[in-house]
């Protein structure tokens, strides 16, 4: 399942010719039906899990309400498609719901709606279109349908055990728009190291950490301008430490990816500069070590639209890529031994001085998730000694940020 962005067109794309405004309607409603799925499988897991938890027999998948939707919206996405050939997007979302019996895969079908969306590029604005506008694609709107379909190319290739596809299309994207207003930059790094890129993806995140730009917010050429020759310690270390102070602009993923990779090439003699790069990253967002190590890694992008910087669909998105990585030797014993201590909680019970001896030992408050307790007594306790008036609070915050969260998705999304 592909990011939920794929399946959108934008709203400031409306109106301009691109697709047919009938066609785009019947898309709106094949994207519902493919998300109606979504919820219906994340329902199960979660009622899954709760039945496993009590050792109750685990419920049945409605099967046929799944099966009805999947059809419902590969009908309507073929019916599109029929209205408007030119759709990109409706082709993106076939590839998601096309049943397997066709014979092609989800990748394939993106690849051939890739090259489809370059052709019709350059009827619309030129052959020379990828030269002559290279560097400011996004600034183009009729360019919008073509970088999604890249996209989807670069998200399906990754989760289909195609890095090395992945990384082409990561490259290309950030040669086309180096300002990345679409947001591909971590996904680009963790398909580096997940293709065994290593050199490269160290390079690519010391760019983003500590070679950026002012004037323009990243480095100067999108950090794709690989060495030639593979870095030698000496000038890693000199590198990060004259230019510590710009970590404090960047992004988490990044500083795990960059740890990770100074694990992998230079072993135990990078393992002081990991363990800060690490703790740097956790300070920013704690739902990837906790997610890493609590063993709870997505197998799939998040489906609930556009997600806030450091937050835990941030790191599900971050996880879904860069997570294989980070499971495997010496990264994630390292992980293990250095971050540990980092996630375990202290009771919130007022008058309790327990804390966790393992991960997620202690359950958190269902309604704010913000504070944990040993057990039930330390709950009450805590509820009657103030935390009913913050736990309100912190729960309207999080009402108000989904409802925004939905606002942005409907302008945007048309949805």
């Amino acid at each position: 399942r592909l990011s939920c962005t794929m399946h959108r067109n934008m709203g400031c794309e409306r109106g301009r010719g691109l697709v047919s405004d009938e066609s785009s309607a019947v898309l709106d409603a094949a994207n519902a039906a493919a998300h109606d799925v979504h919820t219906l499988e994340k329902a199960h897991k979660k009622a899954t899990k709760k039945a496993r938890k009590k050792n109750l027999p685990e419920p049945e998948m409605d099967e046929v309400a799944v099966a009805s939707k999947l059809q419902a919206s590969t009908d309507l996405a073929l019916s599109a498609l029929a209205l408007d050939p030119k759709n990109t997007d409706a082709m993106i979302t076939l590839s998601s719901v096309l049943p397997c019996a066709t014979g092609y895969s989800q990748l394939d079908m993106l690849l051939e709606t890739e090259k489809q969306a370059a052709r019709e590029l350059r009827l619309q604005l030129g052959e020379r279109v990828f030269e002559e506008h290279r560097g400011r694609f996004w600034g183009l709107v009729e360019t919008r349908p073509y970088m999604r379909s890249l996209r989807a190319v670069m998200e399906c290739a990754g989760l289909s055990d195609r890095p090395d596809i992945s990384v082409q299309a990561g490259v290309k994207l950030l040669k086309l728009c180096p300002n990345d207003n679409q947001g591909n930059r971590t996904q680009v790094a963790g398909f580096l190291a997940r293709a065994g890129y290593v050199n490269n993806a160290i390079h690519f995140c010391l760019q983003y950490l500590f070679f950026r730009d002012k004037s323009i917010c990243r480095p100067k050429e999108a950090g794709i301008d690989f060495p030639s020759r593979r870095y030698t310690w000496a000038e890693v270390q000199a590198a990060m430490s004259q230019n510590w102070h710009q970590l404090d602009d960047g992004e988490p993923e990044f500083a795990i990816l960059l740890a990770a990779g100074l694990l992998c090439q230079f072993g135990q003699e990078a393992a002081e500069e990991a363990q800060k790069l690490l703790q740097e990253a956790h300070g920013r967002n704690k739902h990837i070590i906790r997610m890493l190590l609590t063993g709870r890694l997505p197998d799939e992008y998040p489906q609930s639209g556009f997600a806030s910087p450091n937050s835990p669909e941030t790191a599900q998105t971050f996880l879904c890529v860069s997570g294989e990585v980070l499971t495997r030797d010496p990264v994630h014993s390292f992980i293990v031994e250095v971050a540990t201590p980092w996630i375990l909680r202290a009771c919130s019970g007022p008058a309790c001085t327990k804390s966790e001896a393992r991960a997620k030992e202690f359950k958190q408050c269902a309604a704010c998730k913000e504070v944990v307790y040993c057990g039930a007594a330390c709950q009450k306790a805590h509820w009657k000694d103030g935390h009913k008036g913050p736990c309100k609070r912190e729960q309207e915050r999080l009402a108000q940020e989904a409802s925004t969260l939905q606002m942005l998705q409907r302008i945007m999304g048309g949805r």
